[in-house]
């Protein structure tokens, strides 16, 4: 891949819901930032994110993940 069809992420975890419940937590957020496109604009990003850990052995473990784009999001990445 060259240069020319990289995309650039840049962002911040807005907002954390986090639960936890012995030893299994989630934590839901929105994940917002841009994305610069190959041609140099910029686009707005926004992503619902959740995460599930279960402590194994004395330490979190991430065991899944699950995000999906807001419209805006999904704009961004049409260009």
């Amino acid at each position: 891949m060259d240069g020319t069809s990289r995309k650039e992420h840049r962002g911040k975890v807005a907002g954390a819901d986090i639960r936890v419940v012995g030893d299994m937590a989630t934590a839901a957020h929105y994940t917002k930032g841009a994305v610069k496109q190959p041609d140099g604009t910029t686009a707005e990003t926004a992503v619902r994110e959740t995460s599930v850990f279960r402590k194994e052995d004395g330490q979190w473990r991430m065991i899944g993940h699950h995000a999906d784009g807001l419209p805006f999001w999904e704009k961004a990445f049409d260009k």
